[in-house]
């Protein structure tokens, strides 16, 4: 019998990853920013009127780091229509129809961008259809915008080897939290125990699955020593280390 009876793929820097060069730029306070805070700020139209890109560009960095506070310590995704409704009401634009018209707006536009800036080899295709022939396979990301991450999926050609799609905008919690973990356990019909965890981030992907009694291989490009492909972890459960997706297909063979 199999140790494993599936696997659940974290999104973002595990199977795609983000090209920083594809991010539009503008300089400010003689730096050179990678931001899409300009191009949304052209998208206002009309209503670039109301207040300066200074003004805009200062609101938008004081609700991120807001909102990416809060996150974290409450486990809760906020959508990005969400984050640009806040960022319009503290610069006063306060007419419901506007509001949800122009966040509405604002959130494809950035959107737009970050999917374009979204690059993916062939190398996750080859260990999914490997890995397809003997395990349920899941997916279960931390992103605020579910139908990009389904957009990027599709483009990317990834989502049809999942039998479970989990974007933490559609349920409104973010790993590390236990309750994402068990949606994505109970769409898939698993136990912890016989369920397999590929993220890249310790807190969230690692340390989030160990606590619900997942076991996990963590995708860390920084960790390559032989001595460190397997971790101890105070919760108990197995953790291996490889620096990228290629060869998990042989890594999952050697565990079972």
């Amino acid at each position: 019998m199999k140790t494993y009876q599936a696997i659940i793929f974290d999104l973002f820097n595990t199977l795609v990853h983000w090209n920083p060069e594809k991010i539009p730029t503008f300089l400010w306070k003689k730096k050179t920013l990678k931001s899409t805070n300009l191009i949304t700020y052209r998208e206002l139209g009309e209503y670039c009127r109301l207040f300066s890109f200074e003004k805009y560009h200062k609101v938008c960095i004081e609700v991120i780091n807001e909102i990416t506070k809060k996150k974290s310590e409450e486990n809760i995704e906020i959508s990005c229509v969400e984050r640009f409704k806040t960022i319009l009401l503290r610069l006063h634009v306060s007419e419901p129809d506007t509001l949800s018209q122009l966040a509405k707006k604002l959130a494809s536009c950035h959107m737009r961008i970050l999917a374009n800036a979204t690059t993916a080899s062939q190398t996750p295709i080859i260990e999914l259809k490997k890995l397809e022939k003997e395990y349920k396979l899941g997916l279960l990301s931390n992103f605020d915008d579910a139908e990009t991450a389904h957009r990027v999926l599709k483009e990317k050609k990834l989502g049809q080897f999942f039998s479970s799609i989990i974007i933490s905008d559609e349920i409104g919690i973010r790993k590390p939290a236990p309750d994402i973990f068990s949606v994505a356990l109970k769409s898939l019909k698993i136990e912890a125990r016989e369920t397999l965890f590929v993220g890249d981030s310790w807190e969230e992907d690692i340390v989030g699955a160990a606590k619900f009694g997942i076991d996990s291989v963590w995708i860390n490009p920084g960790r390559t020593r032989p001595e460190e492909i397997r971790i101890m972890h105070p919760f108990k459960k197995k953790i291996f280390c490889i620096p990228s997706i290629e060869g998990l297909s042989n890594l999952i063979e050697q565990l079972t």
